[in-house]
């Protein structure tokens, strides 16, 4: 029994341990959660560390004659990590290979008297150079090509050729050759008897660039051994075969030579004594050696900064040189390719540079709303700071209503309050500052959305049900350190910019005031668009038919998949551009027979590049960084391209994959960036291009947060929603058959309303042509449909730029319930309704508190006689009638009354 107490003692122990350290556990989450929220003073929470943007490439550095590099740093100071926060992830340099340009031919020559070999081939140069000194300025203070070099040398160009590389690049320099390491012992030569074990070498670690660098020494050696096995069965040895041919074609082998023990009959007792197998040293002098290509040379820097340009590569006929009777080598010794450093013209845009004390202000609209809907596309320079602000206007105290849209630790954080309920939400994964970024923020109901680059949503609601509310707020943007290029309100954009003596009706926020906001032309990063593995983008059709030219600037990030698709599904036609291990691809496909014309440039990863597609109404052909133009062959009768539906870049849809193009099924997607698009010479601005995911069937936020028109519509909890787009089918284009299909689709909120759960019975989708209608009879609560529907119309015609091009129609749908109409008043206009009747209220009550103070104070009591008694005797008559007496209630106070009169 004594054993209990231990045992209780112990488990109070541990309880207690479970229960603090649960208790810390709860602390620490609540402590990072104030962190996030900004609650508690940055000073005391954890600061992450946070890379500064990249600086610019440093020049090329290094020895001349030898690869240079150049680097670039950044430094974690953006912020700097405290109070025990993360440290920076990654390298703080980036290095890469560059060709070192500028060194004299006294440059080369400091730094190859330090190398025998490299000294010794440029004796070779200087000989020639003796004699044609204009080799110097063509070929060491420039690049030239081996056919500039065999044109003024003739059969001494490959010498020189390869001196010249070995001294300017290091690269093809004569290299002696090197042993392998030995091989394994091998068995005993003897059966029976001594013999010897032997091993070898080759010359080939590395392999002798000529003859006279071949491996000195003996490629064998040996030891002495015995054989064991001296039965006597009879047996002899047969003669000696002929010595094989030396193991090399060049320099030191080995020869061998072989005898076997076979049976004699009638030789009683004897066995074979000695070595069945000879090895001897061998020398191959006189070498005919077949010449081969060193590897080639790095790509040298292209001759443009931007767009298209050359490179040079290099390779030396010396890995062997040939000899003696040998060939040479075949093909060429140098390339030169078009090269495309990074596109020169991108649709950049203006933005709006802020610091922490820079701000736009904006009033309020003037149109009630229930309804918020904002969109923006920011860079971040501080992983700290207020972005939106939107607030009541001339509202003090805690139950204000606003919506905050800030940065915490590298984290976006939305807070709102309507109605006094909350609503909280934090995007766990930080953004990259220095890098684009695109926010989605929606509130409806009684729920709030946050997408953070076109990702998923992160859903959370209200603390309790917000009632009557306007969330047509004022509104500040700004308070953090970034750049900020676009921003929607409720489907239309906010001038950043204020314009002098106009007014844009496109803009629903109108600037009011700002306070020192820059505005400048955006970086080339600003105008790109990454595509992702399973993003599919819609570009408008060329508006000439007849003839047309697509010009595409992509870096990409594998080597396999489907860059773009041009389709005819009139004529059961269409284009296919991929790329297949590097190599870009064109396939023109008409029914099931297709023509495959392919690129001769190899594409890597992360280098930018520049594809043509175009049809000139009689061929189609492609164009690789301004190289030869490849034509599809005239295989059919007629080549002709009308592009009815749109052309789609990424990932091919589920629609095209199964009307159009079955054997993309089977071709691999692809991740890119875009820099730019240009059809017949117009630039297509990338940013407002509709991108579709689609796995998810989720439009991009930007496709769906800038509307042509949008109305907030209001129903009572169980009426039918019906909403209507109306549209157009645009007639038949002047001189063609087909034309331009208008159609419509639905979204609800970023979604393709039809793939929405595959619940067709509960969205009532209709479509004649004209008229596209969604309509839903049957709910049970306001969260099933109070939401955003956007109609989307496909090639609807603009009469004013009379050009097709797609339309956003944008409905927002807020629910009341029958029960709370009173309720469902505006807010404002309740809240002055309450305002004034407790003002009217507290009104009487001070008046009826003055008069009686006056009464009392002019001794009436708290009944004051009518006005029309004008004289005592009147008086009199009254108090001692009935009536006054039971005012006054008695006799005897009638009686005194009446006595004070006739005394006054």
């Amino acid at each position: 029994m004594k054993i209990w107490p231990s045992i209780i003692i112990l488990f109070i122990f541990v309880t207690s341990l479970i229960f603090f350290a649960f208790t810390d556990d709860v602390s620490n989450a609540m402590q990072n959660l104030y962190c996030d929220l900004g609650l508690k003073s940055e000073k005391l929470c954890p600061i992450d560390g946070e890379w500064s943007s990249w600086s610019s490439w440093e020049s090329c550095s290094g020895k001349c004659g030898f690869k240079g590099k150049k680097i670039r740093h950044r430094i974690c100071n953006n912020p700097i990590p405290s109070n025990n926060g993360a440290p920076c992830i990654g390298p703080n340099y980036q290095i890469e290979s560059c060709h070192i340009t500028g060194c004299t031919m006294n440059d080369y020559e400091k730094v190859v008297n330090i190398h025998p070999i490299r000294k010794e081939e440029l004796e070779i140069v200087k000989d020639i150079h003796q004699k044609l000194p204009a080799l110097i300025e063509l070929c060491f203070l420039a690049d030239c090509t081996f056919s500039i070099v065999e044109k003024i040398l003739g059969n001494n160009s490959m010498l020189y050729w390869n001196a010249m590389n070995c001294i300017k690049y290091n690269v093809g320099c004569p290299s002696p050759g090197g042993w392998s390491a030995w091989g394994i012992w091998s068995p005993c030569t003897a059966i029976c008897g001594k013999g010897l074990k032997y091993r070898t070498r080759i010359c080939n670690s590395p392999i002798p660039s000529n003859y006279k660098l071949i491996c000195r020494d003996s490629a064998l050696e040996t030891k002495n051994c015995l054989g064991l096995n001296c039965k006597k069965l009879s047996r002899t040895w047969t003669n000696w075969s002929k010595w094989t041919m030396c193991s090399v074609k060049c320099g030191n082998g080995i020869q061998t030579r072989k005898r076997s023990c076979s049976e004699i009959q009638n030789l009683q007792g004897t066995s074979c004594k000695g070595v069945s197998k000879e090895i001897k040293d061998c020398t191959i002098n006189n070498c005919s050696i077949n010449g081969m290509w060193s590897s080639w040379t790095i790509w040298s820097s292209c001759t443009s900064s931007c767009g298209i340009g050359t490179q040079l590569r290099n390779r030396m006929c010396n890995n062997p040189s040939p000899n003696g009777n040998g060939t040479s080598c075949f093909g060429s010794a140098s390339e030169i390719r078009q090269c495309f450093t990074k596109p020169c013209i991108v649709k950049s845009h203006e933005i709006a540079d802020f610091t922490e004390e820079s701000y736009l202000f904006y009033e309020t609209t003037g149109r009630p709303s229930r309804l918020l809907h904002i969109y923006l596309r920011f860079l971040p320079l501080s992983p700290f700071g207020m972005i939106i602000y939107r607030f009541e206007k001339n509202c003090k105290g805690l139950i204000c209503d606003f919506v905050k849209l800030f940065l915490q630790n590298g984290k976006i954080v939305l807070i709102s309050q309507i109605a006094d309920c909350t609503l909280t939400l934090i995007h766990e994964t930080k953004m990259e500052i220095g890098q684009w970024h695109v926010v989605l923020i929606a509130i409806y109901g009684t729920h709030g959305i946050l997408r953070i680059d076109d990702g998923l949503h992160k859903i959370n609601t209200f603390s309790c049900i917000p009632m009557s509310y306007d969330l047509d707020h004022v509104m500040k943007i700004g308070g953090f350190q970034g750049q900020i290029q676009e921003v929607a309100i409720n489907f239309a954009p906010v001038q950043l910019r204020a314009l002098k003596d106009t007014y844009n009706k496109k803009y629903a926020n109108i600037l009011s005031s700002s306070n020192n906001v820059q505005y400048l032309l955006g970086d080339d990063n600003e105008g790109f668009i990454y595509i992702g593995l399973t993003d599919s983008i819609e570009v408008p059709c060329p508006k000439c038919i007849e003839y047309w030219q697509i010009t595409i600037a992509i870096k990409i990030e594998n080597i396999n998949g489907i860059v773009a698709i041009i389709t005819d599904d009139s004529l059961n036609k269409y284009i296919l551009l991929l790329i297949e291990e590097g190599k870009i691809k064109l396939k023109f496909y008409q029914g099931a027979t297709y023509i495959t014309i392919e690129s001769i440039e190899h594409i890597s990863i992360r280098e930018w590049f520049e594809i043509i597609v175009a049809y000139d109404s009689k061929n189609v052909y492609m164009q690789v960084n301004g190289n030869e133009k490849k034509y599809i062959p005239l295989g059919f009768e007629e080549i002709i391209i009308i592009s009815v539906t749109d052309i789609f870049l990424g990932a091919i849809r589920d629609n095209i994959r199964e009307k159009i193009c079955s054997e993309c099924a089977y071709v691999p997607q692809m991740s890119f960036t875009l820099g730019y698009f240009n059809i017949n010479g117009e630039e297509i601005d990338l940013i407002t291009l509709s991108i579709l995911e689609t796995s998810s069937k989720r439009f991009s936020s930007r496709t769906i947060s800038i509307s042509d028109h949008y109305q907030e519509v209001s129903i009572f909890l169980g009426q039918e929603l019906k909403l209507s787009c109306f549209y157009d089918t645009i007639p038949h284009e002047k001189r063609h058959i087909f034309s331009k299909q208008t159609y419509a689709t639905w979204i609800l909120m970023d979604k393709l309303l039809l793939s929405y759960e595959n619940n067709y019975d509960f969205f009532n989708i209709r479509d004649d042509g004209r008229v596209s209608t969604v309509s839903i009879a049957s709910y049970t609560t306001r969260d099933t449909i109070e939401n955003f529907y956007s109609c989307l119309i496909y090639h609807y015609k603009n009469k004013s730029l009379k050009t097709s091009r797609q339309a956003l129609f944008t409905f927002g749908i807020v629910v009341l319930d029958k029960s709370e109409v009173f309720e469902s008043v505006i807010w404002k206009e309740w809240s002055f309704i309450c305002k004034f009747t407790i003002m009217c209220f507290t009104f009487m009550i001070i008046w009826c508190l003055l008069e009686i103070l006056q009464d009392i104070k002019n001794g009436y009591g708290f009944y004051r006689l009518p006005q029309i008694i004008s004289n005592s005797t009147s008086i009199i008559n009254f108090v001692l009638s009935k009536n006054g007496v039971t005012l006054l209630g008695s006799q005897q106070a009638a009686n005194e009354v009446v006595s004070k009169i006739l005394n006054d």
